[in-house]
């Protein structure tokens, strides 16, 4: 053997600058970017969050409206149109309406 054990490695002067090196200039600066990183992950998913309310919300309108706007009045004017219908059957009288339908039955 030489007469240095086999730990001297661990206490020569390039790791003790190794060490220096890393406890002083790259823990801080992983921990820093790590965190730098977290924060703006972080805020990306918040705003991807937000921007799906707000797609969300903006149909949800979209679809309120056009019914309140479209479905609505086209539902009030099939209303009128069957109520007309209804009224004009009233009219017809009934022996005339029998008359159709035996027509109907012999054929």
């Amino acid at each position: 053997m030489s007469g240095k054990s086999d730990f001297d490695m661990f206490n020569s002067d390039s790791n003790i600058n190794n060490e220096i090196i890393y406890n002083y200039f790259l823990r801080p600066l992983y921990k820093s970017s790590t965190e730098y990183i977290k924060t703006n992950i972080d805020k990306k998913i918040a705003f991807e969050l937000d921007f799906r309310y707000y797609i969300l919300i903006t149909f949800l309108a979209i679809v309120v409206i056009g019914y309140l706007v479209l479905w609505l009045p086209f539902q009030y004017s099939l209303y009128d149109e069957i109520s007309r219908t209804k009224k004009m059957l009233n009219i017809i009288p009934s022996s005339i309406l029998n008359e159709i339908d035996s027509v109907i039955n012999e054929s």
